[in-house]
């Protein structure tokens, strides 16, 4: 987290303002938009979603006295 200065942010926030660019251009080429999720029976629409998956990484400590 040392080397996060000012130029790194720069870069950054600008390839985080391209992606926002392409998928808002993405989404602009869809008929009919997306479909709206329902989530708990509360319709969540003008939202745009991305689904981002993660890898679970186990870990075991074997000091005395551990636990989960």
């Amino acid at each position: 987290l040392q080397a996060v200065d000012e130029q790194v942010l720069a870069k950054i926030a600008a390839v985080r303002a391209r992606v926002r660019r392409d998928v808002w251009s993405q989404l602009a080429l869809r008929p009919g938009g997306l479909r709206w999720l329902t989530v708990a029976g509360k319709v969540l629409h003008r939202w745009v979603v991305i689904d981002m998956d993660a890898t679970i990484i186990t870990a075991a400590s074997k000091k005395q006295g551990a636990s989960a």
